[in-house]
C-alpha cells in the first residue's frame, strides 16, 4: 500500500482508538516513512479504570478500555483478528494482529509496565535488523552495552534487575550511549 493511503488509514484508526488509550501513535514503516507500507504499526498505552466493589472501594482489578474498544470494533466488523497459516490468531494483551476492512494488517503494539514506551517503540519503529541490533548486546556484535539487556520491552541491568525508565525513544538511545538517528535515517552504525 502507498504511504500516503498507509498513513491516512493509520490516523484513521489512531483516532478510533484513542479514548481507550492514555497514549497512542504510529510507529514502523508509516513513521520511517517508507514510500511501499506492508501493515501499520500503532504503539499504544491502555487506560485502565478502577472497577469499585459496592461501597466504591477499589478492588485492585481495572477495565482495559482499549480492550473494550477492539472488542466493540470486531463486533461490529470494523476489523477482524488476523489469522496466520498455522490457524492461530495474535490476540494477546502486548500484541495484536488485526486486519482492518481497507485489507490491510494494523499491529498493535501495547505497553504494560515493566516495559517502557521509549524501548517499545524504538523497537517497533525499526527497521527490523536496527531494532535487532541495538538490542543485541555489544559483545556480541550490536548496540546494547554490558551490563544492560532488553528485556520484556524495558531496559535492565542484567546483575541487579534493576528496571531503568524510558518513557521516550531518546531516553532509550541515550541509555545505549547510542546517537538518535530520525526514524526515515535509521540503520546500522558502522
Amino acid at each position: 500500500m502507498k504511504l500516503d493511503h498507509a498513513t491516512e488509514l493509520a490516523n484513521r484508526w489512531v483516532e478510533r482508538l484513542r479514548p481507550g488509550c492514555t497514549r497512542i501513535e504510529v510507529a514502523g514503516s508509516i513513521l520511517r516513512q517508507k514510500q511501499e507500507v506492508g501493515d501499520i504499526d500503532i504503539v499504544c498505552m491502555p487506560v485502565l479504570t478502577p472497577v469499585p466493589d459496592l461501597f466504591g472501594d477499589e478492588t485492585g482489578e481495572s477495565v482495559n478500555e482499549l480492550e473494550r474498544l477492539i472488542e466493540e470494533e470486531i463486533r461490529d466488523e470494523n476489523l477482524q483478528l488476523h489469522i496466520d497459516e498455522r490457524g492461530r490468531t495474535c490476540n494477546g494483551p502486548r500484541h495484536k494482529k488485526l486486519w482492518m476492512p481497507e485489507e490491510i494488517k494494523v499491529e498493535l503494539w501495547i505497553v504494560f509496565p515493566p516495559s517502557q514506551w521509549g524501548v517499545i517503540f524504538a523497537i517497533r519503529t525499526g527497521p527490523a535488523e536496527y531494532s535487532h541490533w541495538f538490542v543485541t548486546s555489544r559483545q556480541q556484535g550490536g548496540g546494547c552495552p554490558s551490563p544492560l539487556q532488553v528485556k520484556d520491552g524495558h531496559v535492565q541491568h542484567r546483575n541487579t534487575g534493576v528496571v531503568y525508565k524510558t518513557p521516550e525513544e531518546k531516553d532509550f538511545f541515550e541509555l545505549l550511549q547510542i546517537p538518535y538517528q530520525e526514524p526515515n535515517l535509521r540503520g546500522i552504525p558502522k
